[in-house]
């Protein structure tokens, strides 16, 4: 068997005790999906059915209480942890801001300070969704505390940065295209397919119009959208195409049977990162808002 990680453990121990994927999600600043994900990997990896489903939520089977007996026991130890975080909270007051792409102000970073924010009443925290240039702009000017941005990145001496993770790009188009029986598509699947576009200026759009370029191929388009989530609603309807990031393909694949998505593999994946002013102290609400961050962006490793 497969050594087990602590963090596949903390999900499991939040379903038990919410007794949904939902609540325990909401918890751990997580997603629904990544929940669900990592409990198969960690029903995968243990040879175990831990939890009966139903209309009644989640709850632990024969096999998954017994496993939850040995979790607690590994776990008791911790709550001397739980005691220095409160004493962390109390002292976390002022304000925050974090300067971000929008597609990550609605997602990772909302989901990973929402708790922050109902745990810490004293803080004040601002999402400014910006573009990239304007989010290492700001950190720089110190007129925002954190940035989530895309790599690779710019060499800047002034700016230290820490990895969230990795993302890609997925194709976007409904269960009934022609190509929605493909876990992967390149250049040359779409170019006599229909693609709705993104408005620019837009990272997402620059990576799609470059790796058309490279295979000297156009892009045939007619719709253009300002947002991603728009443009891929589009695709669905139109049984056309959309590109868009990974954390919002897979969010509306979950939700929706009539969405497939599929790898887009002309353009490699990017580094998340947080970046920071180098020679400012991180305040203690700073070091909170990362650590969420990465436990937020660990839902698309869960199921690894």
């Amino acid at each position: 068997m497969d050594r087990l990680d602590p963090k596949s453990l903390e999900v499991f121990r939040a379903v038990v005790e919410t007794g949904s994927a939902t609540l325990a999600g909401e918890r751990l600043g997580m997603t629904q999906p990544a929940i669900t994900k990592a409990i198969a990997g960690l029903e995968r990896r243990t040879g175990l059915t831990l939890f009966e489903r139903g209309r009644f939520g989640m709850r632990p089977t024969a096999e998954g209480a017994l496993l939850d007996e040995e979790v607690r026991r590994s776990f008791a130890g911790l709550d001397r942890i739980a005691i220095a975080a409160e004493a962390i909270r109390q002292g976390m007051r002022g304000s925050l801001g974090i300067a971000t792409l929008p597609l990550y102000a609605e997602a990772l970073v909302g989901r990973a300070i929402a708790a922050l924010a109902l745990e810490a009443p004293d803080l004040s925290l601002r999402i400014l969704a910006v573009d990239q240039e304007e989010a290492f702009r700001r950190v720089a000017l110190e007129t925002a505390d954190l940035g989530v941005v895309l790599g690779p990145l710019s060499p800047a001496a002034q700016l230290a940065h820490q990895p969230l993770g990795r993302r890609r790009l997925m194709a976007v188009m409904r269960v009934d295209h022609p190509l929605a029986n493909r876990s992967e598509v390149g250049v040359a699947d779409l170019v006599d397919v229909e693609v709705v576009t993104l408005s620019p200026p837009n990272p997402y759009r620059d990576s799609l119009i470059q790796a058309f370029a490279r295979e000297a191929a156009t892009i045939r388009s007619r719709l253009e959208v300002l947002t991603q989530r728009g443009a891929a609603l589009m695709a669905v309807n139109t049984r056309s195409v959309a590109v868009i990031d990974q954390e919002l393909a897979e969010e509306m694949a979950f939700s929706d049977p009539l969405v497939h998505v599929a790898t887009f593999t002309a353009v490699p994946p990017w580094d998340l990162s947080v970046v920071y002013k180098r020679d400012r102290p991180l305040s203690l609400a700073a070091e909170a808002v990362i650590h969420r961050l990465k436990m937020a962006s660990t839902d698309f490793q869960a199921a690894a």
